[in-house]
């Protein structure tokens, strides 16, 4: 092979400089993921919607959602109490956003 100086275009466009532009335009919607995950999750959110979540425990459907009705006392099933909470207030499940403590879903599953 014989040492070529890069191809370039009328534009400067160089094939490293395209596949740079490239990588890093697909950072861009992860960067966007994560300022999504600082939020907090809107009760309106298809995967809010799906998992029957609920800013106020004691409004949960129990015939919609049974899981809630076999609530006990010694673990009430509440976002606080919940494994998929981090410290800081959010959920795994959701991306990281923030839950309130007092909501619930049907993904609740006792620390």
């Amino acid at each position: 092979m014989r040492d070529q100086p890069p191809t370039q275009h009328r534009s400067g466009l160089t094939r490293r400089r395209l596949l740079l532009r490239a990588a890093s335009a697909s950072l861009v919607p992860l960067l966007a993921m994560d300022a999504r995950a600082q939020g907090r999750l809107d009760p309106a959110d298809p995967s809010a919607i799906a998992l029957g979540y609920t800013t106020d425990h004691s409004r949960v459907d129990v015939k919609r959602w049974p899981k809630k009705a076999r609530e006990d006392a010694k673990s009430p099933q509440r976002c606080s109490s919940c494994a998929m909470r981090n410290p800081e207030g959010g959920c795994q499940l959701f991306g990281g956003r923030k839950v309130s403590d007092n909501g619930w879903c049907n993904a609740w599953t006792a620390r």
